[in-house]
């Protein structure tokens, strides 16, 4: 989920996040909170500037060996 979160951020495709947050989520950054899917995607599309990516990470998860 935070992978795909950050793509939907880095490639500016808000819309996504429909996909990954409920209704009624609630979303808390450091220039503010939002409540519900609609303000979560209008917050996105407002504040992310030209140039700045994520910087959410992610580690694929371990699939056995050494």
């Amino acid at each position: 989920m935070i992978a795909r979160l950050g793509r939907c951020l880095d490639q500016k495709r808000f819309e996504e996040a429909r996909t990954i947050f409920t209704e009624d989520a609630s979303v808390a950054t450091a220039i503010g909170a939002v409540r519900g899917i609609d303000a979560i995607v209008n917050k996105a599309r407002h504040v992310r500037p030209e140039g700045l990516h994520s910087e959410l990470h992610h580690q694929p998860p371990h699939r056995g060996g050494r």
